[in-house]
């Protein structure tokens, strides 16, 4: 069975064009140490049911798919090619708790192949 790195852009297509963007993947420590924050979005039926993380993060959700929103809860925005079209913005809360950690930590093994 491959990994899951190897199945990540055919479902999120988005990660090839992120990889170029230079952005810094790791925080030093006071230490010395290099470590990545970990992130898990727990999706279900297209819907995100938990976002779990290792430490706290500001979350912003953009859904574009605005299909049954209520007017008064949608928001234009302008995307990163320019254009201006309306959507959700969400601010959920991270879930930093004991299990949330073991959960990622358990996700780091999968994906390290252990």
């Amino acid at each position: 069975m491959k990994g899951p790195k190897l199945r990540q852009e055919k479902y999120f297509p988005c990660t090839r064009r992120w990889q170029g963007l230079g952005l810094p993947k790791v925080q030093e420590l006071s230490e010395g140490k290099s470590v990545m924050n970990r992130i898990a979005i727990i999706m279900e039926g297209g819907l995100i049911q938990n976002i779990l993380s290792d430490e706290e993060v500001d979350i912003t959700i953009v859904d574009y798919d605005t299909e049954g929103a209520e007017e008064e809860d949608l928001t234009e925005v302008r995307k990163y090619d320019g254009t201006s079209v309306e959507a959700f913005i969400g601010y959920p809360i991270a879930d930093l708790s004991d299990e949330a950690r073991k959960f990622l930590e358990g996700l780091d093994r999968l994906n390290k192949g252990g």
